[in-house]
């Protein structure tokens, strides 16, 4: 598998073995522009700075965290960044570019602490730094280090709990069921844009003049009410989308040439094609066009 084969050059190529480099991207090294690494001024690969043990602990890693098997599945079906967001939150709070190339010279420190917090544990970063600055552990660091630590790792390791994740799935289901749309049902139902004064003299909008919407019927919608895409990433919040007939297929619409009912979304969350929204207390999706479509405005 080419995926695999690229991540696992990354190791010869760090390692100063270009054989393979040129099938997978352009390395400078390997076209004879330099023979230098970037690693430190002198240019040393990680041959000569880490040796044949770095290297296995390096290649041991990436078998489990990279080319095995089922991380290569999940690398081709798309992988969350959620975690890659968390370090780089982080690094911008300890580690901000104006620190590292403003003249200071705390920059690297800063990188160092910011990964070592990361991986260990604040805990475990003021135990070190304070060891290597000579310093009494405990007089100068807040008491909460060790809760903090413990209940990071405690909500980490339930997310990827697979009781947790059924438990989680089984709520959403259950929700999506509840709260699906039903013909004849009353009460305070759904009504684009309600909440939006247009009102220019400044008096308070009443709704005791809008027409109540008495049941889903009336939030049905054609294929006419169609629009060619979504809205920008910032207007989706609050914008009418149709959710298809498809998400709720124990609903029937009233009627005849009706596809979906409208619906707002009330939040938004992922990135790209994992972007997903909620309507009707139900997430959906946006690229999935059997379920959810946009809207032409009102």
């Amino acid at each position: 598998m080419r995926l695999k084969g690229a991540l696992e050059n990354v190791i010869d190529h760090a390692f100063n073995r270009h054989d393979n480099c040129l099938k997978y991207f352009e390395c400078p090294v390997a076209r004879g522009k330099r023979t230098r690494s970037s690693y430190n001024s002198n240019g040393d690969w990680l041959d000569v700075l880490g040796g044949s043990a770095l290297e296995a602990e390096l290649r041991s890693q990436f078998r489990k965290r990279l080319t095995s098997d089922a991380q290569l599945e999940k690398l081709k079906g798309g992988m969350s960044t959620q975690h890659n967001e968390s370090l780089h939150t982080m690094q911008r709070r300890m580690a901000p570019k104006s620190y590292n190339y403003g003249g200071s010279s705390t920059g690297r420190a800063r990188q160092a602490s910011t990964h070592s917090v990361w991986n260990d544990g604040s805990e475990a970063t003021a135990v070190a730094l304070e060891t290597e600055l000579g310093l009494p552990h405990g007089e100068l660091t807040a008491s909460g280090f060790a809760v903090f630590d413990s209940e990071r790792l405690y909500h980490r390791k339930r997310k990827r709990d697979p009781a947790f994740k059924a438990k989680r799935s089984s709520a959403i289901a259950a929700r999506k069921k509840r709260d699906a749309p039903r013909p004849g049902q009353r009460g305070p139902s759904y009504r684009p844009h309600a909440g939006w004064d247009d009102d220019s003299s400044g008096e308070e909008s009443s709704d005791e003049d809008e027409e109540p919407c008495d049941d889903w019927s009336c939030l049905e919608v054609t294929k006419a009410d169609l629009a060619r895409s979504f809205p920008a990433y910032h207007a989706l919040r609050g914008a009418d989308v149709c959710v298809l007939a498809a998400a709720y297929p124990d609903v029937e619409l009233a009627g005849r040439n009706s596809i979906g009912w409208r619906g707002q979304i009330t939040a938004v969350a992922g990135a790209a094609e994992a972007r997903k929204v909620e309507v009707f207390s139900s997430w959906f999706k946006l690229s999935d066009a059997k379920t959810i479509r946009p809207l032409k405005l009102e």
